[in-house]
């Protein structure tokens, strides 16, 4: 399943890209994830939580950055697994940042997400549904995070 989202933020280019560095600051925005640990620079363990349907997930894996290009785009990689439901998630994303002259930055996430188990028999639709809400809110709280630190 691929997934496209695009949303602005009114901050500087280097502030939206520290702020999606920032492992603390950028997992509490996103819905579900109880836990994030650095492993090293480029390697993350996390644990989120996901109800799609009436399933109710809890994984566990790696977030592995494997490309960056300072401020202007990095790429991760995702592979988490659920005990309860036998299901995994697969996740190749990339994140693009390109800022306006009047200091709006445009955040591109492209990202090809792979589910198997118990999750993957929802079908794609409902899958894409809640992958859409979770992008939504994280876009929410990046902007509510941020915009009010550059505002004077």
């Amino acid at each position: 399943m691929i997934l496209t989202q695009e949303f602005e933020v009114h901050a500087p280019r280097q502030v939206v890209w520290d702020f999606l560095l920032d492992e603390k600051r950028a997992g509490a925005c996103m819905p579900g994830v109880e836990q994030v640990e650095r492993i090293d620079e480029q390697t993350y363990q996390v644990r989120l939580s996901v109800k799609v349907g009436p399933i109710k997930a809890r994984f566990g894996g790696q977030v592995m950055i494997i490309e960056t290009q300072p401020p202007d785009s990095l790429k991760v990689t995702a592979d988490w697994k659920d005990g309860n439901t036998s299901s995994k998630a697969l996740v190749a994303a990339n994140v693009e940042l390109q800022e306006s002259p009047e200091g709006v930055v445009t955040c591109r996430l492209t990202a090809d997400i792979g589910l198997t188990g118990v999750l993957a028999k929802y079908g794609q639709g409902i899958a894409q549904k809640k992958a859409n809400e979770i992008n939504a809110a994280f876009a929410e709280c990046i902007r509510a995070a941020l915009e009010p630190e550059t505002a004077s």
